[in-house]
């Protein structure tokens, strides 16, 4: 904390004795994204960390995913969470974090990742006994390594392994 004085044309007044300071602070950093890509429909729950977040009733803290806003919950001073919007386009948008009162953003430069629905065109074989352990192929486009789940109705079988962008196993 320092005192604060204003010059103007030679002349200083300072103004300790009327309670005036500044207090310097550690500037608020963002590090982390998680998850750091969603659908582009949005929608994902995405959990920021860094240091130094603003906390308290007044802090009107925004996500930025692109030019897309959503405002953001936050849980303490390393934790925000906020939900991505619908994404513009599928693909990389830079990520930041601002105070909504204050000009500027909250440092650390982020990417998050936008990407289209998989879709499941058909299944081989289509037939199984009730005792189960039928291998089941699922062909279509835009599978991805993350989360692959196999669900039967609403029994949830095994993890996929994913063959390519067009087959899950």
């Amino acid at each position: 904390i320092v005192a604060f004085s204003v010059r103007a044309e030679g002349s200083e007044q300072r103004l300790q004795g009327s309670g005036v300071y500044f207090e310097y602070e550690t500037a608020s950093v963002i590090s982390t994204l998680s998850p750091s890509k969603g659908l582009a429909s949005g929608g994902t729950s995405v959990t920021v960390h860094g240091a130094k977040l603003p906390t308290g009733s007044g802090a009107g803290v925004v996500c930025k995913f692109g030019s897309e806003r959503a405002w953001a919950r936050v849980v303490d001073s390393t934790t925000a969470v906020c939900t991505a919007p619908r994404g513009a386009k599928v693909g990389l948008v830079a990520f930041s974090v601002t105070r909504s009162d204050v000009a500027g953003v909250i440092g650390g430069a982020l990417q998050y990742e936008y990407f289209a629905a998989p879709v499941a065109e058909y299944i081989w074989p289509v037939k199984g006994t009730l005792a189960g352990g039928t291998s089941v192929s699922v062909y279509g486009r835009g599978f991805a390594s993350d989360g692959l789940v196999c669900r039967f109705g609403s029994e949830v079988v095994a993890r996929g392994k994913l063959l390519s962008s067009t087959v899950v196993e």
